[in-house]
């Protein structure tokens, strides 16, 4: 990329909010999940914008090629469809989490996102990696929304704690609002899945806390309160996230090396349905079956969109989505949700 190029994307683009959202672009997909009106959520496809082919034409990732001026307005369609600030990520294929705020700025690495703020949508670009979206009710109102990035290597992540895990031992586990100023705590849920876990993965988990509570804003990691404090905070469960799982690379295109099943395998034995071997020690992998897996792990039983058949597919549809894997040089769609 252009050095021009990178200095437009190093600062957050200026964006008028709308007062209300527009209606989508015909060919993009509205989540079909029983969330509460207040959620508005929406993953593009490649029409609707205004970039020149190869990125034609809804582009909305920032470091593909695509001339500035084409991003910057289709990020402008993509705000008044959702009718809130998507927040955009430079994702890496990592686990850290954003908390976002109103003045959290664009780009900022990270593979995943949380807020409980109304107008911002937690926003993550794909092009084969599954986007994952989640919703936390509670009596009947949204409290929290999170977009995650989940590539295979995200999705594993390391010692069986990926970007899933990340989230569910994150704040936002918790269903509400982090505090200002917060330093992140082991939220009571997360430890009660963690305690349901093997001890191989349960170990591993309480090192990504340990880990997650001093990365996630650059300040030292206070010890975390005794399990009675953590009681008082009365945390809601995770079994009241809903997820959505959006297009990626189906289970007939994705054919990966052995160490992709090792990774998984390695912590989580029910992986196995999620692979088909091929000749030569490669397989097949079902990156959404592996994802509902995660999250089922995670206490997440509604699950919803992609289930892995070849209309999900980013590669076996490419007049629909954008496929990194089949076309090398292309552009982003992007799964975004938000709570008006």
């Amino acid at each position: 990329m252009l050095a021009a190029q990178a200095a437009v994307y190093a600062r957050a683009m200026q964006i008028p909010e709308p007062a209300a959202p527009a209606q989508a672009h015909p060919d993009w997909l509205l989540p079909d999940w029983p969330v509460p009106p207040s959620v508005h959520a929406l993953c593009t496809t490649r029409a609707g914008g205004v970039s020149q082919a190869p990125y034609g034409s809804m582009n909305l990732g920032a470091y593909v090629g695509d001339a500035p001026q084409a991003v910057a307005r289709n990020v402008q369609r993509l705000t008044q469809a959702l009718g809130g600030r998507p927040v955009m990520l430079k994702q890496v294929h990592g686990t850290h989490l954003l908390a976002l705020q109103a003045q959290t700025p664009d780009y900022q690495e990270a593979d995943g996102s949380y807020t409980g703020q109304r107008g911002l949508a937690c926003t993550v670009g794909i092009a084969d990696c599954l986007p994952i979206l989640l919703c936390h009710v509670a009596d009947g109102q949204a409290t929290q929304v999170g977009a995650l990035h989940a590539g295979w290597r995200g999705l594993a992540g390391e010692q069986g704690v990926g970007v899933v895990e990340a989230f569910f031992a994150s704040q936002a586990a918790m269903g509400r609002e982090p505090l200002k100023n917060f330093k992140p705590v082991m939220a009571s849920a997360a430890k009660q899945s963690i305690k349901n876990s093997n001890p191989v993965i349960a170990s591993a988990a309480k090192q990504s806390i340990s880990d997650f509570e001093s990365s996630i804003d650059g300040s030292p990691r206070r010890d975390a309160p005794r399990d009675d404090a953590l009681m008082q905070t009365s945390p809601r469960p995770a079994a009241q996230w809903l997820a959505w799982l959006g297009p990626c690379i189906g289970p007939q295109a994705f054919e990966v090396g052995p160490e992709v099943r090792a990774a998984f395998m390695a912590f989580s034995p029910e992986a196995a349905q999620a692979f088909v071997p091929l000749a030569g020690g490669k397989f097949l992998a079902d990156l959404p079956l592996l994802a509902r897996q995660r999250l089922a792990a995670s206490g997440v039983q509604a699950v919803f969109g992609n289930d892995g058949s070849p209309t999900w597919c980013t590669v076996g549809n490419p007049s629909r989505f954008f496929s990194y894997r089949r076309d090398k040089v292309t552009g982003r769609q992007v799964a975004s949700i938000c709570l008006l």
